[in-house]
């Protein structure tokens, strides 16, 4: 899902999208973007994990993971093998 390109997912349905192609991880974003990386991509992990642990106040780690949207391993691997 790269800048400019509308998915019509959310991380809350219950079926997502199979991953065609990932993006690359960046740090600056031009406005709101989707984008979603490979699970070995250890950049997107770890902004993914700070995100959360600064813009949530919960430890429950399924909260954490929908806070990531996306990011979490556990998703990206249920997406490639279905």
């Amino acid at each position: 899902m790269s800048e400019g390109q509308t998915p019509d997912w959310d991380i809350n349905d219950a079926a997502v999208p199979r991953v065609a192609a990932f993006d690359s991880s960046g740090e600056w974003c031009d406005g709101h973007v989707r984008r979603v990386c490979p699970p070995a991509c250890e950049e997107a992990r770890q902004h993914a994990s700070g995100w959360a642990m600064r813009h949530t106040n919960n430890h429950n780690v399924h909260i954490l993971k929908k806070s990531c949207l996306g990011v979490s391993t556990g998703l990206l691997t249920k997406m490639q093998t279905t």
